[in-house]
Protein backbone atom coordinates (compact mmCIF):
# COMPACT_ATOMS: atom_id res chain seq x y z
CA UNK A 1 0.00 0.00 0.00
CA UNK A 2 1.61 3.29 -1.18
CA UNK A 3 5.01 1.60 -1.46
CA UNK A 4 4.85 -0.09 1.92
CA UNK A 5 4.22 -3.70 2.98
CA UNK A 6 1.81 -4.32 5.86
CA UNK A 7 1.65 -7.60 7.74
CA UNK A 8 -0.42 -8.64 10.74
CA UNK A 9 0.48 -11.84 12.58
CA UNK A 10 -1.67 -14.22 14.57
CA UNK A 11 -1.26 -12.14 17.72
CA UNK A 12 -2.51 -9.04 15.86
CA UNK A 13 0.89 -7.33 15.90
CA UNK A 14 1.38 -5.11 12.83
CA UNK A 15 4.66 -4.77 10.95
CA UNK A 16 5.35 -2.21 8.21
CA UNK A 17 8.32 -2.38 5.83
CA UNK A 18 9.52 -0.95 2.49
CA UNK A 19 11.50 -3.93 1.23
CA UNK A 20 10.52 -3.71 -2.44
CA UNK A 21 11.07 0.04 -2.81
CA UNK A 22 14.41 -0.12 -0.99
CA UNK A 23 15.83 -2.90 -3.11
CA UNK A 24 14.85 -1.14 -6.36
CA UNK A 25 17.14 1.86 -5.72
CA UNK A 26 20.17 1.88 -8.01
CA UNK A 27 23.56 3.12 -6.71
CA UNK A 28 25.43 6.15 -8.07
CA UNK A 29 27.53 5.19 -11.07
CA UNK A 30 30.93 6.86 -10.88
CA UNK A 31 34.59 5.99 -11.24
CA UNK A 32 37.31 7.04 -8.86
CA UNK A 33 40.19 6.58 -11.30
CA UNK A 34 42.86 9.11 -10.40
CA UNK A 35 40.37 11.39 -8.65
CA UNK A 36 40.87 12.51 -5.08
CA UNK A 37 38.17 12.17 -2.44
CA UNK A 38 37.94 15.98 -2.27
CA UNK A 39 37.41 16.40 -6.03
CA UNK A 40 34.04 17.88 -6.90
CA UNK A 41 31.43 15.55 -8.35
CA UNK A 42 30.18 16.12 -11.89
CA UNK A 43 26.69 17.46 -12.61
CA UNK A 44 25.61 14.00 -13.73
CA UNK A 45 26.89 12.41 -10.52
CA UNK A 46 25.19 15.06 -8.41
CA UNK A 47 21.93 14.39 -10.25
CA UNK A 48 22.26 10.69 -9.47
CA UNK A 49 23.01 11.47 -5.85
CA UNK A 50 19.89 13.63 -5.56
CA UNK A 51 17.82 10.72 -6.87
CA UNK A 52 19.35 8.19 -4.48
CA UNK A 53 19.10 10.48 -1.46
CA UNK A 54 15.53 11.43 -2.34
CA UNK A 55 14.50 7.78 -2.56
CA UNK A 56 16.23 6.92 0.71
CA UNK A 57 14.70 9.95 2.42
CA UNK A 58 11.21 8.77 1.44
CA UNK A 59 11.90 5.34 2.93
CA UNK A 60 13.34 6.92 6.06
CA UNK A 61 10.18 9.00 6.50
CA UNK A 62 7.96 5.95 6.05
CA UNK A 63 9.48 3.15 8.13
CA UNK A 64 13.21 3.67 8.79
CA UNK A 65 13.84 6.33 11.46
CA UNK A 66 17.47 5.23 11.85
CA UNK A 67 18.19 6.41 8.29
CA UNK A 68 16.88 9.93 8.95
CA UNK A 69 20.16 11.51 10.05
CA UNK A 70 22.17 9.91 7.25
CA UNK A 71 19.69 11.17 4.65
CA UNK A 72 19.66 14.65 6.19
CA UNK A 73 23.46 14.69 6.13
CA UNK A 74 23.57 13.75 2.46
CA UNK A 75 20.85 16.27 1.56
CA UNK A 76 22.80 19.07 3.23
CA UNK A 77 25.90 18.52 1.08
CA UNK A 78 24.51 17.24 -2.23
CA UNK A 79 24.80 20.66 -3.87
CA UNK A 80 28.56 20.74 -3.27
CA UNK A 81 29.11 16.98 -3.38
CA UNK A 82 32.61 15.59 -3.68
CA UNK A 83 33.78 12.11 -4.61
CA UNK A 84 33.81 11.14 -0.92
CA UNK A 85 30.12 12.04 -0.64
CA UNK A 86 29.27 9.85 -3.63
CA UNK A 87 31.05 6.93 -2.00
CA UNK A 88 29.35 7.61 1.35
CA UNK A 89 25.94 7.76 -0.30
CA UNK A 90 26.49 4.39 -1.97
CA UNK A 91 27.55 2.88 1.36
CA UNK A 92 24.36 4.16 2.99
CA UNK A 93 22.36 2.62 0.15
CA UNK A 94 24.18 -0.69 0.55
CA UNK A 95 23.33 -0.68 4.26
CA UNK A 96 19.68 0.16 3.55
CA UNK A 97 19.37 -2.69 1.03
CA UNK A 98 21.20 -5.14 3.30
CA UNK A 99 18.74 -4.34 6.10
CA UNK A 100 15.67 -3.78 3.89
CA UNK A 101 13.62 -6.12 6.10
CA UNK A 102 13.77 -3.59 8.93
CA UNK A 103 10.74 -1.46 9.63
CA UNK A 104 8.23 -0.54 12.31
CA UNK A 105 6.40 -2.99 14.57
CA UNK A 106 3.26 -2.11 16.50
CA UNK A 107 2.55 -4.68 19.20
CA UNK A 108 -1.09 -5.36 19.98
CA UNK A 109 -2.38 -4.75 23.49
CA UNK A 110 0.60 -2.66 24.56
CA UNK A 111 -1.74 -0.06 26.07
CA UNK A 112 -5.32 1.17 25.81
CA UNK A 113 -5.73 3.87 23.15
CA UNK A 114 -8.00 5.99 25.37
CA UNK A 115 -5.37 5.93 28.14
CA UNK A 116 -2.33 6.63 25.95
CA UNK A 117 -0.16 9.69 26.46
CA UNK A 118 1.83 11.67 23.90
CA UNK A 119 5.57 11.00 24.12
CA UNK A 120 8.28 13.26 22.68
CA UNK A 121 11.96 12.30 22.63
CA UNK A 122 14.54 14.83 21.39
CA UNK A 123 18.30 15.05 21.03
CA UNK A 124 20.76 17.41 19.36
CA UNK A 125 24.39 17.57 18.30
CA UNK A 126 26.39 20.76 18.48
CA UNK A 127 28.33 22.47 15.68
CA UNK A 128 29.39 19.30 13.87
CA UNK A 129 27.47 19.73 10.61
CA UNK A 130 27.34 22.12 7.66
CA UNK A 131 24.65 24.10 5.87
CA UNK A 132 24.87 24.79 2.14
CA UNK A 133 23.11 27.80 0.61
CA UNK A 134 23.71 28.66 -3.06
CA UNK A 135 26.85 26.48 -3.09
CA UNK A 136 28.24 28.36 -0.07
CA UNK A 137 29.21 26.20 2.90
CA UNK A 138 28.37 27.41 6.40
CA UNK A 139 30.14 25.31 9.04
CA UNK A 140 29.43 24.68 12.75
CA UNK A 141 25.74 23.94 12.30
CA UNK A 142 23.84 21.81 14.78
CA UNK A 143 21.52 18.89 14.08
CA UNK A 144 18.46 17.81 16.00
CA UNK A 145 16.33 14.69 16.03
CA UNK A 146 12.86 14.01 17.39
CA UNK A 147 10.59 11.02 17.87
CA UNK A 148 6.92 11.41 18.70
CA UNK A 149 4.53 8.65 19.56
CA UNK A 150 1.84 7.18 21.76
CA UNK A 151 2.92 5.58 25.01
CA UNK A 152 1.67 3.68 28.02
CA UNK A 153 0.56 6.02 30.85
CA UNK A 154 3.29 4.52 33.08
CA UNK A 155 5.84 6.51 31.08
CA UNK A 156 4.56 9.65 32.81
CA UNK A 157 6.30 8.86 36.09
CA UNK A 158 8.07 5.51 35.62
CA UNK A 159 11.02 4.28 33.58
CA UNK A 160 9.24 1.46 31.74
CA UNK A 161 6.25 1.44 29.43
CA UNK A 162 5.17 0.54 25.92
CA UNK A 163 5.63 3.06 23.12
CA UNK A 164 4.39 3.25 19.51
CA UNK A 165 6.42 5.50 17.19
CA UNK A 166 4.19 7.58 14.91
CA UNK A 167 6.43 10.47 13.77
CA UNK A 168 10.13 11.34 13.60
CA UNK A 169 12.56 13.73 11.97
CA UNK A 170 16.25 14.64 11.80
CA UNK A 171 17.25 18.04 10.42
CA UNK A 172 19.57 21.00 10.78
CA UNK A 173 18.61 23.59 13.39
CA UNK A 174 17.78 26.79 11.52
CA UNK A 175 19.70 29.12 13.82
CA UNK A 176 23.40 28.76 14.55
CA UNK A 177 23.81 27.64 18.16
CA UNK A 178 26.69 29.03 20.18
CA UNK A 179 26.65 26.24 22.77
CA UNK A 180 25.18 22.78 23.44
CA UNK A 181 22.39 23.90 25.76
CA UNK A 182 20.94 26.13 23.04
CA UNK A 183 21.03 23.32 20.48
CA UNK A 184 19.29 20.93 22.89
CA UNK A 185 16.69 23.59 23.71
CA UNK A 186 16.00 24.30 20.03
CA UNK A 187 15.63 20.57 19.38
CA UNK A 188 13.25 20.20 22.29
CA UNK A 189 11.22 23.14 20.97
CA UNK A 190 10.84 21.52 17.53
CA UNK A 191 9.96 18.15 19.04
CA UNK A 192 7.38 19.36 21.54
CA UNK A 193 5.72 21.58 18.93
CA UNK A 194 5.25 18.53 16.70
CA UNK A 195 3.96 16.56 19.69
CA UNK A 196 1.42 19.26 20.55
CA UNK A 197 0.11 19.24 16.98
CA UNK A 198 -0.13 15.43 16.90
CA UNK A 199 -1.90 15.41 20.26
CA UNK A 200 -4.45 17.93 18.95
CA UNK A 201 -5.15 15.65 15.96
CA UNK A 202 -5.62 12.60 18.19
CA UNK A 203 -7.87 14.46 20.62
CA UNK A 204 -9.90 15.69 17.65
CA UNK A 205 -10.38 12.10 16.43
CA UNK A 206 -11.91 11.33 19.84
CA UNK A 207 -14.38 14.18 19.45
CA UNK A 208 -12.88 16.08 22.39
CA UNK A 209 -11.28 18.94 20.47
CA UNK A 210 -12.59 22.50 20.84
CA UNK A 211 -11.45 25.56 18.91
CA UNK A 212 -11.47 27.75 22.02
CA UNK A 213 -8.34 27.36 24.17
CA UNK A 214 -7.55 24.21 22.22
CA UNK A 215 -4.09 23.67 23.73
CA UNK A 216 -5.44 23.70 27.29
CA UNK A 217 -8.36 21.49 26.32
CA UNK A 218 -6.07 18.96 24.60
CA UNK A 219 -3.81 18.89 27.65
CA UNK A 220 -6.80 17.95 29.81
CA UNK A 221 -7.61 14.94 27.64
CA UNK A 222 -4.07 13.70 26.89
CA UNK A 223 -0.87 14.21 28.84
CA UNK A 224 2.39 14.96 27.02
CA UNK A 225 5.71 13.76 28.47
CA UNK A 226 9.09 14.99 27.17
CA UNK A 227 12.38 13.06 27.21
CA UNK A 228 15.88 14.50 26.78
CA UNK A 229 19.39 13.25 27.54
CA UNK A 230 20.53 16.82 28.31
CA UNK A 231 20.65 16.98 32.12
CA UNK A 232 21.04 20.77 32.22
CA UNK A 233 17.92 21.25 30.08
CA UNK A 234 15.96 18.77 32.18
CA UNK A 235 17.02 20.50 35.40
CA UNK A 236 16.07 23.90 34.01
CA UNK A 237 12.61 22.76 32.90
CA UNK A 238 11.92 21.18 36.30
CA UNK A 239 13.29 24.14 38.28
CA UNK A 240 10.35 25.87 40.05
CA UNK A 241 11.91 29.35 39.65
CA UNK A 242 11.87 29.54 35.81
CA UNK A 243 8.60 27.59 35.82
CA UNK A 244 7.01 30.34 37.91
CA UNK A 245 8.54 32.98 35.66
CA UNK A 246 7.09 31.29 32.56
CA UNK A 247 3.66 31.35 34.25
Amino acid sequence: YCGREYEQDGDFNIRITCVDNTEKILPISFTKGGRKLEDKATEGEISQMRSVVGSLAWIARQVRPELSYLCSKMQSCVGVAQVKHLAACNKILQYAIRTSHRGLTYKAGMFEFDEAIMVTVTDASWANDIKVVDDKVFPRRSQYGRINGLGHPDLWDKEDGGFHVIAWKSALIKKQCSFTFRAETQGMGYGTEAGIQLRAILVWTKGQFTQKNWEDECAKHMRHVWFTDCQSLSDYLKNPVPAAWRG
